[in-house]
């Protein structure tokens, strides 16, 4: 009954890479996107109501920022791990929840690393239902950091209003400090609406 999954990608990162250079005590940043290695797999296993699922990936030369001034183009390789342990369960029969344990770890991590921690861990909870026969889904994410303040709360609610016509309402709630991977969205929270016809 269990089911597991392995993996190698060779892709772009999301994200550009912040090389720069310092010239007469000027900082120029270039930002580039690269090609990264990654690795890993993933599990989930059904006992009983509830299934447990698992992930890992690893990422051997991940691309990270770094303030040392003596490095020539800022930025350093280092090997980053990413795992996430969660559960799923639906109460009452109408209320899906899931619970996820998500953790990143730096190999050879120094205090020089920009807006990086060796070990970073945060919690999530999830929950969504159903009401008046399917037409609204209320729906509610919360990702918290064990270690300090570092919030993310997203209320949302889709409303059906008819076959094609599709209505969602939502906000991305932001607390913490700078140096957190949502606090340094603290005062950028955002209210959004959504129109979807299908056709």
């Amino acid at each position: 009954g269990w089911d597991v999954s392995a993996f190698y990608l060779y892709g772009w990162d999301k994200f550009p890479v912040p090389y720069r250079t310092i010239t007469g005590g000027v900082y120029n940043f270039a930002p580039q996107y690269r090609r990264a290695h990654r690795l890993g797999g993933s599990f989930s296993k059904a006992l009983g109501d509830v299934v447990l699922k698992g992930e890992l990936l690893a990422s051997p030369h991940a691309a990270l920022a770094t303030l040392d001034a003596t490095d020539a183009d800022g930025v350093v390789e280092r090997t980053t791990v990413d795992t996430l342990l969660g559960a799923d369960y639906t109460l009452f029969g109408t209320l899906e929840t899931n619970v996820q344990l998500l953790q990143r770890i730096v190999g050879g991590h120094t205090s020089l690393l920009f807006n990086e921690d060796s070990t970073r861990t945060h919690l999530s909870f999830w929950l969504k239902t159903s009401l008046l026969d399917g037409k609204v889904e209320p729906e509610l994410l919360f990702i918290t950091r064990l270690a300090e303040q570092d919030i993310l709360l997203r209320p949302k609610l889709t409303a059906k209003l008819t076959n094609a016509l599709q209505l969602k309402v939502g906000a991305d709630l932001f607390r913490g400090e700078p140096s957190g991977l949502f606090g340094r969205f603290d005062k950028h929270s955002r209210l959004y609406t959504e129109l979807t016809y299908h056709f």
